[in-house]
């Protein structure tokens, strides 16, 4: 609870230092990449990059060839979601969904809106590393202690 309101926090801090907008982007993507652990952090950012990355090109890719008509919004959606399912990143689906409605609804700001999430990402990656990061050792220790 408390790493993921520092992450709004510093969201809306950093989207006001850097006149981010829509600010609503950046905030999503730091809660919902939020994690307990540095570690699962990381793993996440790592699937996340590749998650929103798969839903921004295959936005633009929609608008391109299709257009961005409500219809075709939501059946590219159901192609992200297929995609993330076969590439087991169930947990990325919804930020990859909100990447996929973002770029297509203003697709001159597609990349734009791509590197707001991500930034918002970004965040929730640091906050983890920086509020009450896990101390292995201990942990390490106690289960030796056990043993």
């Amino acid at each position: 609870m408390l790493k993921t309101g520092v992450a709004v926090v510093l969201a809306l801090y950093v989207s006001q230092w850097f006149s981010l907008e829509p600010v609503l982007f950046v905030v999503v993507a730091a809660v919902l990449t939020t994690q307990p652990s540095l570690y699962r952090s990381y793993m996440h950012l790592l699937e996340q990059l590749q998650a929103n990355g798969i839903g921004a090109l295959l936005g633009i890719a929609g608008v391109w060839l299709i257009g961005n008509e409500p219809v075709v919004i939501g059946i590219v959606v159901v192609v992200v979601i297929l995609v993330n399912l076969l590439l087991k990143f169930e947990s990325s689906i919804g930020l990859s969904i909100l990447t996929v409605v973002a770029v297509m609804d203003a697709p001159e700001g597609a990349i734009n809106r791509f590197l707001l999430i991500m930034t918002g990402v970004f965040i929730a990656l640091v906050v983890n590393a920086i509020i009450l990061p896990p101390n292995h050792e201990k942990y390490l220790l106690e289960h030796i202690r056990h043993l």
